[in-house]
């Protein structure tokens, strides 16, 4: 099982994606996980050096102690 107290939500710009993104906010307040940063990035996704950047940003600021 992991634990990560605070997370950073990556969320595609589309409406249907923010959405999501603010359902995940209320969830994460009823259970005590305190939200970080909420990176949004432009649709289509496509993969490269913006998104390397973005997961690796989070990935280490959400897991270090």
């Amino acid at each position: 099982m992991f634990f990560f107290p605070r997370v950073t939500l990556v969320v595609g710009a589309s409406s249907i994606w923010n959405e999501t993104a603010d359902s995940l906010k209320t969830l994460m307040k009823d259970h005590n996980i305190r939200l970080h940063d909420a990176i949004y990035f432009p649709e289509p996704y496509a993969s490269g050096e913006e998104m390397y950047q973005i997961v690796e940003k989070s990935y280490q600021v959400t897991r270090s102690k």
